[in-house]
């Protein structure tokens, strides 16, 4: 089993919702590494997502599609949005226990109804949707059918699952460097209460927060 080594600047790390905010990050880093890097080069991205907005991911997608490199992906777990993402990546690794899961979509509309905003809007998410389908089934070397079947009531896959279900390309060990696993992360969030600031490991492999602070 091949091992993944992460460094401080070798990878773009996705571990939270997929929405305008995360998918800025991840776009602008993208972007970013494309241009530094040659067209035969190889980039990184390690996926740790609830999955999230359809619009915002099939942005990231649309740029995912553009750059010249070849896209490896690697994930500890990719639901949802994230797991599309996951089937446009040119290499689909997956940890031992990591976790896949698809299912049907579901969104909330608003605006005038009756040949008005939310038939069109519904159109547009109908049609992306099944885009994705049919992207996410020929990886998977599924009729369309037999995938929306498959993915009706959730479909849920681990490590070689994945790999054996055609979801992932290999199973891969990772692993933080010593530069990465002592690197320390800040962020904010704003609550009801307040913003409270906290750290977090820059290491995928470390999960949770420390010294949460308000203010």
């Amino acid at each position: 089993m091949d091992t993944v080594v992460l460094t401080p600047d070798n990878h773009i790390l996705i571990n939270d919702e997929i929405n305008n905010v995360t998918m800025l990050d991840a776009s602008r880093k993208l972007a970013e590494m494309s241009v530094k890097l040659p067209d035969d080069a190889t980039i990184t991205i390690v996926l740790d997502s609830p999955g999230g907005s359809v619009i915002d991911g099939n942005d990231f997608i649309n740029l995912l599609e553009s750059v010249p490199q070849k896209i490896r992906m690697v994930t500890l777990s990719a639901a949802s949005m994230a797991f599309s993402i996951f089937q446009h990546a040119d290499e689909r690794l997956i940890t031992p226990k990591g976790i896949l899961m698809q299912h049907r979509p579901s969104i909330t509309l608003s605006g005038n109804f009756n040949t008005g905003e939310v038939e069109s809007r519904l159109k547009l998410f109908t049609d992306i949707t099944n885009e994705q389908v049919k992207h996410e089934s020929q990886k998977m070397g599924l009729s369309e059918e037999a995938f929306r079947t498959l993915t009706h009531n959730e479909l849920w896959l681990m490590g070689q699952d994945a790999v054996n279900k055609k979801a992932a390309d290999s199973v891969v060990k990772l692993r933080c460097s010593k530069a990465l696993l002592d690197s320390v992360l800040e962020g904010k969030i704003e609550t009801i209460f307040g913003v409270f600031t906290y750290k977090y490991s820059a290491c995928p492999l470390v999960k949770g927060l420390f010294d949460v602070k308000m203010g």
